[in-house]
């Protein structure tokens, strides 16, 4: 169970050091939109929430997460720690953050199509979506691109989903994120 966990971690880590960046409002210089502003008909592309800190800041801690799980699984660790972290580091980490931020954008890419507003939901089934999206993309392409089964890939995306809806919880009531 802790080797499915691992798996979760890249994602988490990034996830929790990008509120934090957005909630002390710093890196400013990296709130630049990345859909540049553009428009499909007369709706945004992305929105103004997808920007490049968040890009930023899912690579690199996801590469960094990685980097600290390679340390653990090669000094011991090999029980609690995914095999898949025995791999190239920046790689690895490239995939968890970018594929992550694939399902992020094309979620964001929807919710502007059918008029949600970014950073909102309209119902229990867009918010489950909105939980799950880069969940799954990332256990896809750790399925796809590395050596993990369709079972972990499964465990991944529902534990990693689960997470995702306990820390919304904690974040809610640390007032660091709103109710939908």
């Amino acid at each position: 169970m802790t080797q499915i966990i691992s798996l979760i971690l890249p994602v988490l880590i990034s996830g929790s050091v990008l509120i934090i960046v957005l909630k002390l409002k710093t890196l400013s210089f990296l709130d630049y939109p990345l859909d540049f502003n553009l428009t499909v008909g007369s709706k945004r592309f992305f929105g103004k929430n997808k920007t490049l800190k968040g890009l930023s800041i899912f690579v690199l801690f996801s590469i960094i997460t990685c980097y600290v799980l390679k340390h653990i699984y090669l000094n011991g660790g090999k029980g609690l720690i995914h095999p898949v972290f025995s791999q190239n580091t920046i790689q690895l980490g490239l995939l968890f953050g970018l594929s992550y931020e694939a399902g992020e954008l094309l979620n964001s890419f929807i919710k502007r199509r059918i008029e949600i507003a970014p950073g909102e939901t309209k119902n229990s089934l867009q918010h489950l979506f909105d939980l799950s999206d880069g969940v799954i993309t990332t256990a896809s392409a750790a399925l796809l691109f590395h050596k993990i089964t369709v079972s972990e890939a499964i465990l991944t995306g529902v534990f990693g989903i689960l997470i995702h809806l306990f820390t919304d919880q904690i974040m809610i009531k640390m007032k660091l994120k709103k109710i939908f």
